[in-house]
């Protein structure tokens, strides 16, 4: 810890100290001495982080500090879009400041300063939440982060209309994509559906999640045909080209189609998964850049013993596909049962 955090953390205590009457003068006179902490690189990067917190502590008093450093471009990205989050939390009303952070910003500011321009259009009363993010998806509907802005505009609706705005936004996009093809937008859409679908996404499985009834514009089929054009039109051994094929082997799991699965790693020069292993396999890894070598079998006690059962899926009387069930070992003892003589 260098010297001036030294001093900042003395002067912390004995901010604490000092009276309600004294606190704003406390303030103004701690400001100056937060903000060169937090511009010096050589404090390192907690005290720094600390020191920009603490700005957003101080009220109106620490806002002109903390505008400031946002301003300074010298300053490290990540400490900046930090400082632009702080500023919102001060209660200060600056508009005018953050806005233009919100277009021609870096996309860690310009997220950020999206999120503190709402809270401040909301707090003076000059916007409400569904208003201002309608208004950021009508000016830049095939801007990378819609989907964020729709699940913002959408938490203020009834469902009914926020499956309607979803379902426009992706309306939108699939019209531009096949009016002009590229991987960028096709992967942008997979993602955006995928979203749609909770629980998609190939995780542990001691994450819980639901899978919502079978949406016509927000399905596997409609998904993989935005994937196949991200491969199509990237350039193959490419990042978005390899992406595109690591979510056709992902939703191909998630059917329960384990030769299309293997087809798509096998093209991205990956070694398919054996029939044999597949009865054996833990829940599959999220990081799928190194699968399958990643992806282990289960322990040993879930190898061995005697017992053993079947678990059919069905959905509307008919088997369902690509239905993953994780099984895990009881690690501890049974709790006592309200009935005398039985555990639970």
């Amino acid at each position: 810890m260098g010297r001036t955090s030294l001093w900042l953390a003395a002067w912390a205590c004995a901010l604490q100290e000092r009276t309600e009457v004294e606190a704003p003068v406390a303030a103004a006179e701690l400001a100056p001495v937060l903000a060169k902490i937090a511009a010096d690189p050589g404090e390192g990067d907690h005290p720094r982080r600390s020191a920009i917190w603490k700005l957003g502590e101080l009220g109106e008093t620490g806002a002109a500090a903390l505008c400031g450093f946002i301003a300074d471009e010298r300053n490290d990205l990540d400490l900046r879009g930090l400082a632009i989050t702080m500023l919102g939390e001060t209660g200060a009303d600056l508009p005018d400041f953050v806005r233009p952070w919100t277009k021609d910003a870096a996309p860690g500011l310009r997220a950020r300063a999206l999120a503190v321009l709402a809270r401040m259009e909301e707090r003076s009363g000059r916007s409400d939440p569904l208003t201002f993010w309608a208004g950021q998806i009508e000016a830049a509907p095939f801007d990378p982060h819609v989907g964020a802005w729709v699940s913002k505009a959408a938490a203020e609706l009834d469902p009914v209309r926020a499956l309607a705005l979803r379902r426009e936004v992706a309306e939108r996009w699939q019209a531009r994509l096949d009016a002009e093809p590229t991987a960028e937008l096709a992967l942008q859409l997979a993602g955006y559906l995928r979203g749609m679908l909770h629980a998609t996404v190939l995780v542990s499985a001691n994450r819980i999640g639901y899978q919502p009834k079978e949406d016509p514009q927000a399905n596997f089929a409609v998904i993989d045909r935005a994937l196949r054009v991200a491969q199509a039109t990237a350039e193959k051994g490419t990042p978005p080209w390899q992406q595109a094929l690591r979510g056709l082997a992902q939703d191909a799991l998630l059917r329960g189609d384990w030769e299309a699965m293997n087809a798509a790693l096998v093209e991205l020069g990956q070694a398919p998964v054996a029939a044999e292993r597949r009865p054996w396999l833990a829940p599959p890894p999220e990081d799928w850049t190194v699968h399958p070598e990643r992806w282990q079998e289960c322990g040993e006690a879930l190898r061995s013993g005697t017992a053993s059962y079947e678990l059919k899926v069905e959905k509307g009387g008919r088997g369902l596909a690509g239905v993953h069930v994780g099984v895990a070992p009881l690690l501890r003892a049974p709790l006592p049962s309200l009935v005398p003589g039985s555990t639970t």
